[in-house]
């Protein structure tokens, strides 16, 4: 075995050995911060990652495909929620990743050896947008930072006929994990590893083929550091409301009490109690934790609906002053 091959072998087991020691810990619950229960927080993401790939394939013969390319990457997130250790992109359309340097080889050999073919490159382009999104059924977030690293290079054979070649890379799914929450900065290592034992999924790794495959190792080792933009405090549960509705003789006006556990603005709908249309539409801004009685007039010509359902539906629609709603419903009859 060529000491070339030798020292791959050699670097692939060390790098199993950081994936092993860098394993996420067991899910556990966010460090209490100070903060309400159910606060949420919105992060500023940045990430630099490191992708390299080594191969060497034997044929027979002294033929064999030896290669190895590394590319960095960095990329941004603008907007990642963070809610009870979950990790979202709130504006996955925006997030963004480009590549950084480039550098890879490969050597070729055929014809029992006599014929090389040597490639290099030195520069790629990287596409698809990083996603990131919690995978609940092992309690980590999953974090794909690009979808194809595309590295074209210039070859050279031993005839010397000048060719080209192009490498593609797939995407690489790691696992983010951290026990804080809010905190206003957080660093997170990420990595996978695909490729002959002792890594997992050979059948992934990019030029793989059964029983000719001496080394094969495709990685990713990153971080992304994360940086509090702002805490979001949870919405305040609405109080319990007075759930009556009554309806005036003649069906004239419809009266039902209302309240507020925060500042908030109702808007009152009225309808015929077996659907139909609109029969009078009302906004009222009661004072915080007070219930009033709000009365809707029913107009004239509208009142022959009322009774032909035997009474209506008042739909309450309450929008709170952060931009939250809730919507409740009663009923009145004859």
């Amino acid at each position: 075995m060529r000491l070339r091959t030798l020292l791959r072998l050699a670097a692939v087991g060390a790098t199993s050995a950081t994936l092993l020691s860098a394993a996420p810990v067991a899910p556990g619950h966010a460090v209490p911060q100070g903060d309400p229960p159910g606060t949420t927080y919105v992060y500023r993401g940045t990430f630099t990652a490191e992708v390299s790939h080594s191969l060497l394939v034997d044929w027979a013969d002294n033929d064999n495909d030896d290669r190895a390319v590394s590319a960095t990457i960095a990329g941004t997130l603008p907007s990642v929620k963070m809610d009870d250790l979950d990790l979202f992109s709130l504006s996955p359309a925006s997030n963004t990743v480009r590549v950084v340097s480039a550098v890879g080889s490969g050597f070729t050999h055929t014809n029992s050896g006599r014929h090389e073919r040597v490639c290099k490159a030195t520069t790629a382009t990287v596409s698809g947008k990083p996603t990131l999104l919690p995978d609940r059924a092992r309690g980590v977030n999953a974090f794909v930072p690009f979808s194809l690293l595309t590295m074209p290079g210039k070859c050279t054979d031993s005839d010397g006929v000048s060719s080209t070649i192009t490498y593609h890379y797939g995407p690489l799914v790691t696992d983010l994990w951290d026990g804080r929450a809010g905190d206003d900065k957080l660093e997170l290592r990420f990595h996978a590893a695909r490729g002959l034992p002792p890594l997992q999924g050979a059948d992934t790794c990019p030029g793989y083929i059964p029983g000719q495959t001496e080394v094969c190792s495709y990685e990713i080792d990153g971080v992304l550091t994360l940086h509090l933009v702002k805490k979001v405090p949870p919405t305040p549960k609405p109080s319990p409301q007075p759930s009556k509705a009554t309806l005036a003789p003649g069906a004239k006006k419809v009266s039902a009490p209302v309240g507020c556990p925060a500042r908030c603005t109702v808007k009152v709908r009225v309808t015929p109690l077996k659907g139909g249309p609109t029969l009078a539409v009302r906004r009222v801004t009661p004072a915080v934790g007070r219930v009033v009685p709000v009365k809707v007039s029913i107009p004239a010509a509208k009142r022959r609906l009322v009774k032909k359902a035997g009474g209506v539906r008042v739909t309450l629609t309450y929008r709170l002053a952060g931009g939250a709603s809730y919507t409740e419903t009663r009923k009145a009859r004859l």
